[in-house]
């Protein structure tokens, strides 16, 4: 029934929902990594917060910090970035201060691009 209403107010027809929810099995150690910094950089891409450690559901400070969380369990994959846990943590902050640079850096370009595709459409106007 949602489908046929939602296809009748925007004018359309067939499904709205194309395919099923598809689970990837996360096998390699760099996946495993990519997927939790992912996780952690979510609320921060959001613009829920400034950084993941001010996030209240982020597992940054849990595995930045060793911050005790009730909810987690660490990775195997985070406990083979060191046997040492403090280098542990610090290797996990620098991959998130990593990702943040990278974040900023695509915000710069993002904003550099509109405004370039606004002044062209300016001069185009003019």
């Amino acid at each position: 029934m949602l489908a046929k209403e939602i296809n009748e107010n925007s004018s359309r027809v067939g499904q709205v929902v194309l395919d099923r929810y598809k689970i990837i099995p996360v096998r390699e150690v760099e996946q495993q990594l990519s997927v939790m910094l992912y996780l952690d950089m979510n609320a921060v891409k959001a613009g829920l917060a400034g950084h993941p450690k001010y996030y209240k559901w982020s597992s940054y400070n849990y595995y930045a910090f060793g911050v005790h969380d009730p909810l987690l369990t660490p990775s195997p994959y985070y406990l083979a970035l060191s046997g040492v846990q403090e280098k542990r943590m610090a290797i996990y902050r620098e991959l998130i201060e990593c990702k943040l640079i990278e974040l900023k850096k695509w915000n710069v370009a993002k904003k550099q691009s509109s405004r370039e595709d606004s002044n062209e459409t300016l001069i185009k106007l003019l």
